[in-house]
This record gives structure tokens, sequence and C-alpha cells, in this order.
């Protein structure tokens, strides 16, 4: 029997999916993503994750036609590189090269909103509409751009990068080294900053209580959970 695998690269996790023909989600592989530094490694784990997957299914890689991989950032579709992640250590990686001597596995590779609004207009909330735009919030900020039922990924395949739109000038700076971009105030990784700067000036405050509870660690969910004690 023949199947496919959906691997999502995000900020901080790896998700590996196995689907059948009929595009049914059979098995889901999650880890986190964020404490490994280097592409290589970052591979590496993934093939780990990749086998686990197979063998606890009882697939063999031959089975397997081929692999969507989905990236944050920019990448140039038809050479199958990576050209730059904000928020992962890949810079002009050949990721679809590297992954197919790596496993054997045919790799269609883009980015990850817009094959998110891809598959929304296949077989999601899209269904029936011609035109739709799709905004992914979480490490990042993404967005994909669906126009007469096809794909817009304009030039450089940039069009659909919704999060790096400026839209405060001068705003707090960006990865990408703009300034006042959409990602730095809707993302998971601002939710962060913002909720550390607010315990740094009101150290007095619940959400510093809360924070201290917890160890110190934060995430984006922190102000939210402290909100409702």
């Amino acid at each position: 029997m023949p199947y496919y695998l959906g691997l999502d690269i995000g900020g901080s996790n790896l998700k590996i999916g196995l689907l059948s023909e009929d595009n049914s989600l059979i098995a889901l592989q999650e880890r986190k993503s964020g404490e490994f530094l280097t592409a290589e490694q970052l591979m590496e784990q993934i093939n780990e994750m990749l086998s686990t997957l197979l063998t606890e299914q009882k697939i063999s890689k031959d089975d397997i036609l081929a692999m969507g991989v989905g990236v944050p950032g920019y990448v140039d579709n038809d050479k199958g590189v990576i050209l730059n992640t904000n928020n992962l250590s890949f810079y002009n990686y050949p990721l679809r090269d590297k992954f197919t001597q790596l496993t054997g596995v045919p790799i269609l590779l883009g980015n990850d909103a817009n094959f998110a609004a891809l598959a929304e207009s296949k077989l999601g909330a899209g269904r029936g509409y011609k035109n739709l735009v799709m905004l992914t919030l979480g490490t990042g900020v993404g967005g994909g751009i669906i126009i007469d039922s096809k794909l817009y990924t304009g030039f450089n395949n940039s069009a659909s990068e919704l999060g790096h739109h400026v839209i405060r000038l001068n705003g707090v700076p960006c990865a990408c080294g703009r300034q006042g971009c959409f990602e730095v105030y809707a993302s998971a990784t601002a939710l962060i900053r913002m909720t550390r700067e607010a315990i740094l000036h009101n150290p007095a405050s619940g959400l510093a209580q809360y924070a201290k509870e917890q160890g110190g660690k934060i995430s984006g969910r922190t102000a939210f959970q402290a909100a409702e004690l």
C-alpha cells in the first residue's frame, strides 16, 4: 500500500505525519525543534523521527511515494533550497537534495504557510472558494494566498510573507532586519517578549507571581494562564 509523508519544520516543533492515498492521517510524530542549533542536527533529528514512525507502523521507505516539507521563511521551490529562515538555522540550505540523499524519499519543498493555504483550499475550510487568504500564527506569523484556485507566490516566492509587513513605523526590531513587523506583535515569540516586559515593569503583579511559581519559565500561554487564576 502506498503512503505519503508530510513534514512541518517549525520554529518550536517538528511534526511528521503519515498519510494514506485518500489523505487520511494514519500516524503523527512530534518533537521540539528549538533546542537544535544547526541545520545538520535538525536533519539528523528529522531522520530519526522518520525511522521511528515507519518502524512503529511497520512500513518500508519503499512504500513512501513522496514527502511534502514545509518550512517557515523564504524558499526556492524549483531548486529545493531554503534561502533564509528567521527562526531556524537554515541559510541557502539545499534541503531537498540533502533529505533525498538521507532518506531516498522524493521531496517537495515549500513555505509552510503556502502549503497550509493550499491544503485548506483543497481539503479544509477553503473548499468551494476560488480566492482565500490564510494567516498562520505560531513561533512567527505566516500567510498563504490562493487566487483563482491557484497558489499565489509572487516575486521570489515571498508575496505572502504577511508576518513581515511593517505595521508600526520604527517599531520593535524583527529578526528579518526590519522594525515594526506584524510578527513582532502577533506571534508566540511576541507574547513571550511582552510577558517578560510586563513582569519586569510590574514585579509585584499577579503575572510576575505566577511566572515565579512556574520557575520563571515563560511561554506564549503564560499571561493567559495567569489571568485565569
